[in-house]
């Protein structure tokens, strides 16, 4: 099987249905869906609750199981994200037969913060999320999973998650879907040891729950051109709801969250090896905030049967892009679960 393949948008073809019959919101009814069709879904079978993690944070989760699923899916989102942005992809899954598992990881949604400004996220030990993982997949997606098979997707800062808990407890899944994992945080042309002088500096003066310099507080005015997404709908969507709840302005991260980012990438890079699970890799070729280039050589020599897919015309978030795009990763997503 090939191992590293390169999509372009103009190879693909657009289809609106994907198995089991679930059709595509399309960008036309695409609102107007998930505020009925979507939200109907969710308030019928998606259940939410609390769990109390390693060190006392409470963290929310949601889930839904139909009772015929022979899987289920553990969804770990990325930085500054929460329930809402998975709606879509939550639905569909369902809709095709799997169980989904939802985490809000500490710092995000409606989980317990570290600092007391709620559109900031700060992290003291990125090793804390592992752990916070840990604890959700014995406290709740295990029992509740009732035997099933756990498949994980999980994208962005959560590949980077992800990936160090492969490392570290490589028996709790047979597959790994990662989107755009953050596995090379990118920096600019800020070289690495002007990074670690920082460092120390800011850790000298106790800066390190700050809002990093290169970061900011939540703005109230939309700018689509600047995000992460094709998909203006599902743009608008997202940030409606950042708009409506507090809880949903994660915009920026703190010198600390930066930091440690920046060595868990190395560190998971070091320690591919140990991962037994089955790997699929989700590349956009546009990224501007994953290094895509700054990893891929490492993980094809290190990740034993790893494959990567890259989307060339896609930004950051291929499951939120063009039409084609989302047929296409919804498509690869349904047949890599089968």
């Amino acid at each position: 099987m090939e191992q590293f393949k390169v999509i372009k948008e103009s190879d693909l073809e657009f289809k609106e249905y994907l198995p089991n019959g679930i059709k595509i919101y399309s960008e036309s009814e695409f609102l107007d869906r998930m505020e009925k069709d979507n939200k109907f879904w969710r308030d019928t079978f998606v259940k939410g609750g609390y769990f109390t993690s390693f060190n006392k944070a409470k963290l929310r989760f949601y889930y839904a199981v139909p009772k015929e699923a022979k899987k289920v899916v553990v969804i770990v989102h990325g930085f500054c994200e929460f329930w809402g942005k998975y709606h879509e992809l939550a639905e569909y899954l369902y809709k095709g037969g799997y169980g989904i598992f939802f985490l809000e990881q500490r710092g995000h949604g409606l989980s317990e913060r570290e600092v007391e400004d709620i559109d900031t996220v700060h992290i003291n030990n990125f090793k804390d999320y592992v752990k916070d993982l840990k604890c959700f997949m014995d406290k709740v997606v295990l029992p509740k999973a009732d035997g099933r098979e756990t498949v994980l997707f999980a994208h962005s800062m959560g590949g980077a998650v992800s990936t160090l808990f492969m490392e570290k407890y490589p028996d709790y899944f047979k597959k790994a879907i990662l989107s755009s994992p953050m596995m090379k945080l990118r920096t600019g042309k800020i070289p690495m040891a002007a990074i670690d002088a920082l460092s120390v500096y800011v850790k000298a003066r106790k800066k390190q729950d700050e809002l990093a310099f290169n970061q900011s507080h939540f703005d109230p005015t939309p700018i689509f051109e600047k995000s992460s997404t094709l998909s203006k709908p599902r743009y608008d969507y997202l940030f409606e709801q950042r708009l409506r709840d507090d809880h949903y302005k994660t915009y920026g991260g703190t010198y600390m969250w930066e930091f440690e980012s920046i060595k868990a990438g190395k560190m998971l890079l070091k320690y591919l090896p140990r991962i037994k699970t089955e790997v699929v890799i989700i590349q956009a070729g546009k990224d501007h905030l994953v290094d895509v280039e700054g990893y891929t050589d490492t993980v094809l020599k290190n990740l034993k049967g790893v494959r990567i897919i890259r989307y060339e015309d896609s930004k950051h978030e291929v499951f939120n892009s063009t039409p084609k795009m989302i047929y296409d990763f919804y498509k690869r997503f349904f047949e890599e679960l089968n």
